[in-house]
């Protein structure tokens, strides 16, 4: 737990739907944008987009999981479009999330 990086974490937590910059995360952290990536990488062991992204779909696959419709956990969890979720999502768990909503109902 960091000082200040935590305040980045809290608000990807508490609002992933968000569209969130680097600079924006910084900002809340009350960094420079240089030191802010470095300490977010040393600390996380990942960027900020990355564990954004990964936090994101972690959500997703819960959402999911409930019965949720793809275009709408899409929406719920930031992705621009249901295209861009479904393509990370296979990235990040090697199956398509239309397969884990039709197990869910």
């Amino acid at each position: 737990s960091h000082p200040t990086l935590h305040r980045a974490l809290a608000a990807i937590h508490g609002r992933p739907d968000h569209p969130w910059s680097n600079e924006e995360l910084s900002e809340t952290s009350a960094m420079s944008r240089s030191h802010f990536m470095a300490q977010f990488r040393k600390i996380v062991g990942a960027t900020p987009q990355a564990y954004l992204i990964t936090w994101r779909l972690t959500l997703a696959r819960r959402k999911l999981a409930s019965g949720g419709k793809v275009k709408v956990v899409a929406r719920q969890v930031g992705f621009a479009s249901a295209a861009a979720f479904s393509r990370a999502y296979f990235r990040r768990f090697g199956g398509w999330p239309s397969e884990v909503a039709s197990k869910g109902k």
